[in-house]
């Protein structure tokens, strides 16, 4: 008798056989996301550790809270697309974690900026394109087959 417990859906058929466009599409998404959050990563990260230095972090704390702030952020981001791929919205805890350490990498960032409005926009876009390029690459990463447990 065959297991029940995982079905393939009609859903996962049409996801399974990519277009051509598709084919296409998640590789040059990934090419540019890749590269887009290693840039945002690296200069957000300077700019917390700007912030927790002039606050009197020693260099090992300020070395480890931007790690913890955007770890955050992509530790959320992938229990949500977890949950997202086995078809529910997430629970209140990695939504909470995703919003708040994303406040916290924004306001971080823009308070390293000189008081003008050019300058908070230049220094919170890391922080922003960091996000951006997560939830972008995270919506096309694995997202060839969608297995539902006990449906049928």
């Amino acid at each position: 008798m065959p297991d029940e417990s995982l079905t393939v859906t009609a859903e996962t058929a049409a996801i399974s056989s990519p277009s051509l466009a598709e084919t296409w599409i998640r590789p040059t998404t990934m090419a540019s996301v890749l590269p887009l959050a290693g840039i945002a990563a690296v200069v957000s990260f300077r700019h917390m550790h700007e912030l927790a230095l002039a606050h009197g972090e020693d260099a090992l704390a300020a070395a480890l809270i931007p790690l913890a702030v955007d770890g955050t952020i992509v530790a959320a981001s992938m229990s949500i697309l977890l949950s997202s791929r086995n078809g529910s919205r997430g629970g209140p805890l990695p939504w909470c974690m995703l919003l708040t350490s994303s406040l916290a990498s924004l306001a971080a960032n823009i308070a390293v900026a000189e008081p003008t409005i050019t300058a908070r926009l230049i220094a919170g876009w890391p922080s922003l394109a960091l996000i951006g390029a997560g939830e972008e690459g995270g919506s096309h990463w694995g997202a060839d087959v969608v297995i539902r447990e006990g449906s049928g």
